[in-house]
């Protein structure tokens, strides 16, 4: 899986985990799990703007209820964190079609996962994208783990918007960042 023909690639350590995907899944169960990963990406997406926009309009009504609803937002997830703590935070490639990551126990290529992501550390819900690895490389004491997502339609364009959003952001933090002489 080659990045340079992916577009836009981030590269970011973010709460991650992959499982098995035990045999063929049930058709509800993908509907549900396909809705609930759009729903989490436009609510990641509508969290990501209100935090850059916060405070830009000096309404202090508009600056106080937004604070309420992060308060809000923050027990929410601390309530529903307390039931699945985040997995540990692994540095990963992402690209639209899929992602990449080092480890010591490589899956099988061509093996089926479920590859569960924190995008955002204010939610406590995580993404679950289906997976077929694609490639393991050795790197010495690491295997690099390449698996290409299998989601189509307002799925897949949601999540290519997330990853144009993060690599538009890192960009804008390398240009902003002084020079190291």
């Amino acid at each position: 899986m080659s990045a340079a023909a992916e577009g836009p690639v981030c590269t970011m350590a973010l709460p991650m985990q992959w499982v098995p995907r035990a045999g063929v899944t049930d058709t509800m169960q993908t509907d549900s799990c396909y809705r609930r990963n759009l729903r989490l990406l436009e609510v990641v997406a509508s969290l990501e703007a209100s935090q850059e926009d916060a405070g830009d309009d000096g309404n202090p009504v508009t600056h106080r209820l937004s604070h309420k609803l992060d308060l809000l937002m923050e027990m929410v997830s601390v309530l529903i964190s307390d039931r699945s703590p985040p997995p540990p935070r692994v540095p990963l490639t992402l690209t639209r079609s899929g992602a990449s990551w080092s480890t010591p126990s490589p899956p099988a290529v061509s093996e089926l996962l479920d590859i569960i992501i924190r995008l955002h550390p204010d939610l406590a819900y995580d993404l679950r994208a289906p997976a077929r690895i694609e490639e393991c490389e050795d790197e010495a004491d690491q295997f690099r783990v390449h698996a290409r997502f299998e989601w189509t339609g307002d799925l897949l364009a949601a999540w290519e918007r997330w990853i144009f959003r993060q690599h538009r952001r890192a960009v804008a933090r390398e240009r902003s960042a002084p020079p190291v002489d």
